[in-house]
């Protein structure tokens, strides 16, 4: 049987969160805290990052999110995230070719591995970037994206290294 791109994505997003969730309820018997967390880097936040990344559109379609972009452009969001903080192995802060800071994230390796298939499928169209529920970049797919992404927004270096760090210290990586 042969699936559409579109249909090959649900199916994707389905077993990926069918798959986070199995991880999540083993992860429930274990008593043992995170040894990589640093329990004192939260003090001054609220809670762990959030990071998303989502298939996105130009075109109104149904069932996905209308957004608006950093640019002010409208985009619509599929609602499912292809990735998420969780799927992260390590970020670091640094400045991008036109020196803005940015985020420079390293993927797990099934995560990045998943992302190249199914971006290799999808150049020409949209990838949505939310951190903390903020769309902080919406670039076009110009080619298949591996295990290691650069995030650009309008971050100061400051907010650029406070996602790098958060991001490194989430503790449900």
């Amino acid at each position: 049987m042969f699936l559409n791109r579109f249909a090959y994505r649900r199916v994707a997003a389905f077993s990926l969160a069918f798959m986070l969730g199995v991880a999540m309820l083993a992860g429930c018997s274990q008593t043992a805290s995170n040894p990589k967390v640093d329990p004192s880097k939260f003090a001054l936040y609220e809670h762990p990052i959030e990071m998303r990344f989502h298939f996105a559109t130009d075109k109104p379609t149904d069932g996905y999110m209308k957004v608006t972009d950093p640019d002010g452009q409208t985009a619509y969001v599929e609602p499912i995230p292809l990735l998420t903080e969780q799927d992260v192995q390590s970020a670091i802060a640094q400045r991008d070719t036109q020196d803005r800071p940015c985020v420079l994230v390293t993927f797990k390796d099934a995560a990045g591995a998943r992302l190249k298939a199914i971006t290799a499928d999808s150049i020409g169209e949209k990838m949505a970037i939310f951190v903390d529920d903020e769309l902080v970049s919406c670039p076009k797919i110009m080619s298949a994206i591996g295990s290691r992404a650069q995030i650009s927004g309008d971050f100061t270096e400051e907010r650029a290294q406070e996602i790098a760090s958060l991001l490194n210290t989430h503790p449900n990586r």
